[in-house]
């Protein structure tokens, strides 16, 4: 049982975060409308900020991810899986440095027109986007990261209902190009 002393301490630690985050401009959407993923990345809604400067609204810790792993190009990738709008939103801004066998699948609830842009990313990957029946359409090869607005959109070419984000280079060292198949099998944290 809480003492008050402790609750109070606590509800004075709650508003202080909360204070925190409404003065350094922190919005965790980036479109207040937002209900689902379909328009987090279509092409009609891209995913701009709103009173985000550059980094400002990057977690200051990973969040913990889903596991999944995704053979592609005969090779097995051990991805972070993102099929929530808050992890879709965040993707892998936070990473440094991304591995061979590591990556992020996002998964979105159907197929849609997708639009990925590289605003705050530390790293350039590849994308690939692959539709329901597990077919990549489009590979983007070393896209780097992008600083300052504009950014420029990787859109898919026809409706999609995953993406796949590599490290850089991986697409063309292991031969993944558009009509390829993947397959995919999702484990917990």
């Amino acid at each position: 049982m809480w003492s008050k002393s402790k609750a109070l301490g606590a509800t004075l630690l709650l508003l202080a975060l909360a204070l925190v985050a409404v003065v350094s401009g922190y919005t965790y959407g980036r479109n207040a409308t937002l209900n689902d993923t379909q328009s987090l990345y279509s092409s009609s809604n891209s995913i701009v900020p709103t009173n985000a400067s550059i980094r400002s609204d990057i977690p200051a810790t990973p969040q913990q991810y889903d596991r999944s792993e995704v053979f592609i190009g005969g090779l097995k990738i051990y991805a972070d899986l993102a099929a929530t709008p808050k992890k879709q939103t965040n993707g892998l801004v936070w990473r440094s440095q991304l591995n061979d066998s590591e990556g992020m699948l996002f998964v979105f609830s159907s197929e849609r027109s997708l639009n990925f842009w590289m605003k705050n990313m530390l790293i350039p990957i590849d994308i690939v986007f692959v539709t329901t029946d597990m077919k990549v359409i489009n590979v983007y090869k070393s896209v780097p990261p992008c600083a300052n607005d504009p950014c420029k959109p990787y859109a898919s070419s026809k409706p999609a209902k995953y993406a796949l984000e590599l490290s850089a280079g991986f697409c063309e060292r292991h031969g993944v190009h558009p009509g390829d198949s993947i397959s995919v099998s999702i484990s917990g944290p």
